[in-house]
């Protein structure tokens, strides 16, 4: 992070590894089977932000903009399948490799402001509120019967919403220079999928 007066640039890199398991139940088209299998992922992910903070009023108010990325990698990889009985089953799946994209970008404001109460505790809210563009929201991998290998088909996820409004309410309560209070409230709406979520505790620094 660097400030320049009032303005301030901001960035982060992430890199994250997971281990994935499939068990899957398959029924409805003859005897039942149960496909499992394992793989490897892989997301690199960031966000850059800029933005101007200024007094308004005796509020701290930022305009800001930002640009955010993520990259998810995914192995090709065949699930095993077996009937209830035991036998090997035919409805099993094998995946290709597939990368999937995200690019987002954020256009917002953000007020904040500082409160000494009687008590000298001091109280912290803040609200941020940004518009989102998705620009990569299509979500799909192509898949293909073991058992079948030339009848290839593409399985679409729920694509990202191409617009949506983000909405950041928080509020910190320091009882003292070590302890503090904290609660926070995130959603995302948009026309095709709603998003809440929220969070509240106890911090202490040493």
């Amino acid at each position: 992070m660097a400030r320049w007066g009032g303005w301030y640039g901001a960035g982060s890199l992430a890199f994250s590894a997971f281990d994935n398991r499939v068990n899957r139940m398959i029924a409805g088209t003859g005897s039942a089977e149960i496909a499992t299998a394992g793989f490897r992922s892989e997301v690199f992910n960031g966000r850059f932000e800029i933005g101007n903070r200024q007094s308004v009023y005796g509020l701290q108010v930022t305009p800001f903009a930002a640009l955010q990325f993520a990259e998810l990698w995914l192995p090709g990889y065949a699930e095993t399948s077996t009937m209830l009985g035991g036998a090997p089953g035919a409805l099993g799946l094998t995946y290709a490799a597939r990368t999937v994209s995200s690019l987002p970008t954020f256009l917002g404001v953000q007020v904040d402001q500082h409160v000494v109460l009687a008590n000298f505790t001091v109280w912290s809210p803040y609200a941020r509120l940004s518009w989102v563009h998705e620009f990569m929201p299509t979500r799909d991998i192509a898949a293909t019967f073991i058992t079948v290998p030339n009848a290839a088909f593409t399985v679409e996820g729920a694509r990202a919403a191409r617009d949506a409004a983000r909405i950041d309410l928080g509020s910190r309560l320091a009882v003292t220079a070590n302890t503090a209070l904290f609660a926070n409230f995130d959603g995302e709406l948009s026309d095709r999928s709603r998003m809440y979520a929220g969070r509240a505790g106890l911090r202490i620094s040493w």
